[in-house]
């Protein structure tokens, strides 16, 4: 299979993840040609584009974009119909938008939470709680983007979302008169949490600042009839993540299963390999299941831009 990345930021794990599902990766397009040629310099990737025109000709298999979440729909309506794999999230802030236009070939967005251990452990170990009934996830940053509070809950929220969404179910807007569930930070001018639903279930997802912490941090529990599970990890700057081994407690006590998943390789970039690796097995058989495709992803996005739109800014 041959492969072309659009941007040259995180385009470069989706270069090693590619290439780790045995893809070649034959092109690389970014905005600043000096930069672009550097990057495909250092990577070993033959072309260097500022221009996505020339992809139509190269006989590409699938295309992965990782530029800006408001230029997403844009790149994709001017690839070639070939299955992209795009990153997270589908649009953020930006308007949501189709990008059919004809298109045929899927176009898939790449949530990688799903795809840690600790998250599958977790998800195996939910059956301990009981019937779950309630959510919520925090999402600690420290970081030196000059974007919105908005704009930082979807470069960090959607992440542990997204878990809950595959575990728990399609979200949805929570029923007017519906009470929500106390969020796991407290209240802060640049705190962002919406209440939502995931499949039957309540939730709230949440994000702040934590100066100090340079870094991320990101915690999940969920309560059940029975008991709770707790799932978390972070990173600081220029080091890999570490996420903790999941813990339940089921009425006897907290119980950790298995250990956590931290050293090198990266977690994370596992996890986006692991992902990565099940949009490009899609190519070959339509079987696979890929969790997120354009419209579920949108959707998640659109509902998250309607509970932000009444939040100060």
């Amino acid at each position: 299979m041959r492969a072309a990345v659009v941007g040259v930021n995180w385009g470069g794990v989706h270069i090693a993840a590619l290439r780790d599902a045995g893809v070649e990766v034959v092109a690389v397009v970014g905005r600043d040609a000096e930069r672009t040629e550097a990057v495909a310099r250092d990577r070993g990737v033959p072309e260097a584009l500022v221009d996505l025109q020339p992809l139509g000709g190269m006989g590409l298999d699938l295309v992965g974009v990782a530029t800006p979440p408001a230029t997403h729909a844009e790149v994709i309506r001017n690839l070639p119909d070939v299955p992209i794999v795009c990153e997270k999230p589908a649009v953020g802030m930006g308007r949501p938008a189709a990008v059919d236009r004809g298109r045929r070939a899927p176009v898939w967005v790449n949530y990688a939470f799903s795809y840690l251990d600790v998250a599958q452990r977790a998800a195996a170990a939910l059956d301990r709680i009981g019937s779950v009934r309630w959510a919520r996830t925090a999402s600690e940053y420290d970081g030196d983007r000059p974007i919105s509070a908005a704009e930082w809950f979807f470069e960090v929220s959607v992440h542990p979302w997204s878990w809950l969404i595959e575990v728990l179910g399609t979200p949805s807007a929570l029923p007017d008169g519906s009470a929500a569930v106390a969020p796991l930070l407290p209240d802060s001018v640049d705190r962002r949490t919406i209440d939502v639903r995931c499949g039957a279930v309540t939730a709230s997802v949440c994000a702040a600042p934590k100066p100090g912490l340079s870094g991320v941090r990101h915690t999940v529990e969920i309560g059940g009839e029975h008991g709770r599970l707790r799932l978390a990890g972070a990173y600081r700057a220029a080091q890999p993540w570490r996420f903790e081994a999941p813990q339940v407690d089921d009425g006897t006590g907290w119980r950790e299963f298995g250990g956590p998943e931290e050293g090198l390789p990266d977690p994370w970039y596992l996890a986006n390999a692991r992902s990565i690796a099940t949009m490009v097995a899609a190519v070959h058989d339509p079987a696979v299941r890929v969790p997120f495709d354009w419209g579920r992803a949108v959707a998640m996005d659109r509902l998250a831009q309607d509970s932000l739109a009444a939040q100060p800014r």
